[in-house]
This record gives C-alpha cells, sequence and structure tokens, in this order.
C-alpha cells in the first residue's frame, strides 16, 4: 500500500463500514459513511493528479462525486433542522471533505472552479429542496390541512364507512390513491424525521435525557392512515424507554401529521400500567382516539401502499 494514500484509503473503508451500518440499522451513519466515502473518494483522486500517479478520476469526475455528496444531503427533508440536531454527518463532515479536496487541488490554475461548482451544486440542492418539500409542504393535490382541534367538530367516518368507502365516497380509487400515498409518504417520514429525531446525541434524546428518560427505542413497525376527516396522512408508532424512578420498561404511543410534523394524541405507559402524558383519563380513552383516528381514518399498514 502506498503510504501517501494511508489517509485516505482508512477513509474509504471507513466510509464502506458506516454505509453498512447505516443500512442495517437506519440512522444518521448512513449518512456519515456516505460524506467520509465519497470525499475520501474525490480527495485521493486529487492528489493523484497532482503527484502524476495513475488511478486519477479526473476533474471533472471529482467534482461529480463530491456534488453528488452535497446533492444527498441537500435535498433531505428538514435538512436544516437535521444540521442542526445532528451537525456531523450533515454540516461538519461535508465542510471538511470539501476543505480537504481543495487543500489537495493545492494551486492548480483551475483551483477556482471547484469553488464556482460547490457554490452552484449547493445553491441548485437548496432550491430544489425548496421545491420539493416547501410548495404546498409536500401535501397531496387535494390535501387542505384542518387542525385536530377542528376536526373534533366534524362528523368522524364510522366504521361501516371505513369498511365501504364505495357506499359513501363515489371515488373509491382517489380514496385508495391517498390511503397508498399516506404509506409511501409515511414511510418517508418515518425514515428521515422520525428515526433521525432518536438518534444518539440528537436534541429530542437530549431533552428526554433532561426529563429522565433514557435508552429511547423507536419500534420499527409503524401504521399510517389518511383520515378523512383531518384530510391528512397520519402516523402511528411507539418507543420504548427507561424512566427515572421506575424499575423496567415504558413506552409511549405517540399519532402524529406527517405533513406538519406535529402530535395529534399520544400516551405513555410505565412498566406498572400506570399512564401518563395525554390529554385524557384513562388508557382506554387512548385506545378509542387510537381506533377512531387510525382505523375509521382508512388504516394503511406498512410503507409498501398495499392497503
Amino acid at each position: 500500500m502506498d503510504k501517501r494514500f494511508i489517509g485516505s484509503n482508512i477513509a474509504i473503508a471507513a466510509g464502506v463500514i458506516a454505509i453498512i451500518a447505516g443500512l442495517a440499522s437506519p440512522s444518521s451513519v448512513l449518512f456519515s459513511g456516505i460524506v467520509i466515502l465519497l470525499g475520501a473518494l474525490a480527495y485521493q483522486s486529487a492528489k493523484r493528479r497532482k503527484l502524476g500517479i495513475k488511478g486519477s478520476f479526473g476533474k471533472v469526475a471529482e467534482y461529480v462525486i463530491l456534488g453528488l455528496m452535497l446533492l444527498i444531503l441537500i435535498l433531505q427533508k428538514d435538512y436544516w433542522n437535521q444540521a442542526y440536531t445532528d451537525p456531523i454527518p450533515y454540516l461538519i463532515a461535508p465542510l471538511l471533505a470539501l476543505i480537504a479536496y481543495l487543500i489537495a487541488v493545492g494551486s492548480e490554475k483551475s483551483r477556482f472552479v471547484p469553488y464556482v461548482v460547490f457554490a452552484a451544486t449547493i445553491l441548485v440542492g437548496f432550491l430544489t429542496n425548496t421545491a420539493i418539500y416547501n410548495s404546498g409542504n409536500n401535501y397531496p393535490a387535494s390535501y387542505q390541512p384542518v387542525s385536530p382541534t377542528e376536526s373534533a367538530t366534524q362528523p368522524q367516518p364510522t366504521q361501516q364507512q371505513a369498511s365501504a368507502p364505495t357506499q359513501s365516497n363515489s371515488n373509491a380509487v382517489d380514496l385508495l390513491a391517498m390511503k397508498q400515498k399516506c404509506s409511501q409518504d409515511g414511510q418517508r417520514y418515518f425514515q428521515n424525521t422520525i428515526l433521525s429525531q432518536y438518534t444518539p446525541g440528537s436534541e429530542v434524546i437530549q431533552l428526554d435525557a433532561q426529563a429522565g428518560i433514557t435508552n429511547v427505542v423507536v419500534e420499527q413497525f409503524p401504521t399510517f392512515a389518511y383520515n378523512q376527516a383531518m384530510n391528512t396522512c397520519l402516523i402511528d408508532y411507539t418507543t420504548d424507554e427507561t424512566i427515572a424512578g421506575h424499575s423496567g420498561n415504558s413506552y409511549s404511543k405517540m399519532i402524529e401529521d406527517i405533513y406538519t410534523n406535529k402530535g395529534v394524541t399520544s400516551i405513555t405507559v410505565l412498566p406498572d400500567g400506570t399512564v401518563l402524558g395525554y390529554v385524557g383519563e384513562t388508557q382506554q380513552i387512548f385506545d378509542a382516539n387510537e381506533q377512531n383516528l387510525m382505523v375509521n381514518g382508512q388504516e394503511c399498514v406498512g410503507g409498501n401502499g398495499n392497503c
């Protein structure tokens, strides 16, 4: 092994390992691996080219590699929020990768070209991110948001209506399409937002720790529903955790609007069955709310659109 490239070779290996780990258990480790791998490949290529050693990809390929690295990060939903709560993979690592590459480029005559290319890539990335996620907040075309408070004054669909939509809705095809979209959008929301919120060191984890809540694990089987009364898509998911002063594991069940990232209702149950932290008096009330929101709300389990 050429000692001149030992650092970048180690970085390439570390990037591959991080990607494999991130794919096995979805988290920000995946993005750290992508940044490390692509950044190291571009850096090593530039260094080989500068030293006149075979194996360089060439300038254009290096720009493409680093541009792809930037776009993969920037095009994530809630990028700025993720960069704030988990800055290492989303902000610090790519910045260091670009600095290392620019140092490797050194005093080449075209050394200013990468600055222009990367600046243009970042600009296009943020404009695209805005167009995708902030145009109507990525709501379905027919989405007119109704708050949970407002929905309480509207008639909720009955179980008969939910099980036989063709009798209450002449456009059953559109209803099925909305359920499938909720399933697909919900799975993306679960992967990109919820799991990201619960990564080690995130703001949510830190706030939980301050409240005495530790060892938080998000269960991997959320359910999704298109709620007709609220005219939005909901996700129902569970976390297991340890709460200070209570032996054994507690759990929380939460229902959120995937387009506003706001909770609709939630419940926390201690090891002894005591119920905490939700609006209501008993678990039966939450169970009834869950039934009304998710099952009567046209539940669609899983992220593959099979409703």
